[in-house]
């Protein structure tokens, strides 16, 4: 099971969210729809937006470096 937000855009263009716990998309997606949480129901053609939460944590150094140089160089040389 993976933590998931589901969102959509209502006809008014608010954003509506609810997180669910879910085994696939479209599990995510009914679970969504049926949470009692929406003031406002989408429509049949609303797009749904499902965002697949992660327990991957990632930790760096500003002294480990990549092969093409640090990682402050690097967001350096991306910015300019």
């Amino acid at each position: 099971m993976a933590r998931c937000v589901v969102s959509y855009l209502d006809s008014e263009g608010l954003r509506h969210s609810v997180e669910v716990e879910a085994e696939s998309l479209f599990e995510a997606a009914v679970f969504a729809l049926k949470t009692k949480q929406h003031d406002c129901a989408p429509g049949e053609l609303t797009k749904l937006e499902v965002e697949i939460r992660s327990s991957v944590v990632h930790e760096t150094t500003g002294e480990q470096s990549p092969p093409n140089g640090s990682a402050v160089e690097l967001g350096v040389r991306k910015r300019r």
